[in-house]
């Protein structure tokens, strides 16, 4: 295991700013993921780490010690990419033995570690196959033998089940979380697909134009998103614009897209400020007459299997709200119906406006 840090860490490429001061710190034998939209600078930040790219300004540490300036095999660290880089013309023993080679083991004892390692992944039987001859999952599970096999302390994933089907990507992603802490191993595991950070990781780095965000537990991160971009990112959510009309010690009553929509929440603002107001779909509850503080009429109901969305417009504006029900529930429910929604004041988050405005807040390419 090894603790693992970026301290203030930036990086450009031709003219392009992609990291900005980016610093962190991973704890020995954590499961940390990076996650955030495309170009968000996640994969530069595991090349760092790799030693694959080296920073323009700060330095990495390992334990303390300054690694800025070594080179990939010099660090301890592996990295494993979507597809696995798996020798083509070897067989999976040979493969996983391979490191064992470079670091001048007695074949016999590469041999027996080899063994050893494949009876970890449970592909014993499959020790005289070929890369080709495996499914992808198969294929990642030899290379992370591989990677015990060269005595990695730090394992960084890019994207690793990014290539496998929905059911296998399941299986998979709890195979490796089990996989590293049986292995006693600090790992940076770079995803788009948010529940799975949220399923494997200790600890998750939202990241955002070449900056960290937020870092936080996956319950904190769901539950306490410290900006309207955090909380859209994590699983997406309602936003409607307002402002504060009245406030009493930690509850603030606020004016809801226009005169006819009052609701209460948390939080400290001042009267007459802009405000930001954000609710999860599943957080939302709809009464056939009088209950709500919103009233709204059924725009459309989507099937999504196990649950329904359905899409309701603000009386008053042109404002959509999206909510979800089981299917049973929604079968209640009819296009052009009139309905009023519960917003539980637990759920609801309060963010001043933007300065930039919202679009620019939470798009995710600036």
């Amino acid at each position: 295991m090894v603790c693992v840090e970026l301290s203030k860490i930036s990086k450009s490429f031709d003219n392009k700013l992609v990291l900005d001061r980016v610093s962190l710190k991973i704890e020995d034998g954590e499961y940390f993921c990076l996650i955030g939209p495309s170009g968000a600078g996640k994969t530069t930040t595991l090349k760092i780490l790799a030693g694959l790219y080296k920073p323009d300004k700060g330095k990495v540490l390992f334990d303390g010690y300054d690694v800025t300036s070594l080179e990939p095999w010099e660090r301890g660290a592996v990295m494993m990419f979507q597809n696995p880089t798996l020798f083509s013309n070897m067989t999976v023993i040979e493969n996983i033995m391979f490191p064992l080679k470079e670091q001048n083991v007695p074949t016999g004892k590469a041999l027996e570690t080899a063994r050893a390692l494949l009876k970890k992944i449970h592909l014993e039987e499959r020790a005289n196959s070929y890369p080709h001859e495996l499914s992808g999952g198969m294929q990642q599970r030899v290379a992370l033998a591989r990677a015990l096999a060269a005595k990695a302390k730090l394992l960084l994933l890019d994207e690793p089940l990014g290539a496998l089907d929905a059911r296998l990507r399941l299986e998979l992603r709890e195979e490796l979380r089990k996989f590293a802490k049986e292995n006693k191993l600090t790992v940076v595991h770079v995803t788009q697909d948010q529940d799975e950070a949220m399923a494997i990781g200790d600890r998750i780095a939202l990241m955002r134009n070449g900056r960290i965000l937020q870092v936080d537990e996956p319950s904190e991160l769901y539950l306490n998103p410290r900006s309207p971009f955090v909380m859209n990112f994590i699983e997406g959510t309602n936003f409607l614009e307002g402002y504060v009309e009245d406030k009493s010690d930690t509850f603030v009553d606020l004016v809801i897209e226009n005169i006819y929509h009052h609701i209460r929440a948390r939080g400290n603002f001042e009267v007459g400020e802009r405000v930001l107001v954000s609710v999860r779909p599943s957080a939302i509850r709809i009464f056939k007459k009088r209950g709500g503080q919103l009233f709204a009429r059924i725009n459309k109901i989507v099937n999504m299997g196990s649950y329904c969305v359905i899409e309701a417009i603000l009386f008053g504006s042109e404002k959509p709200v999206t909510v979800e029900l089981s299917a049973r529930e929604a079968k209640k429910y009819r296009v052009n119906e009139i309905i009023s929604l519960y917003l539980d004041i637990e759920e609801i988050k309060v963010f001043r406006y933007p300065l930039l405005g919202f679009a620019r807040e939470v798009e995710v390419m600036a």
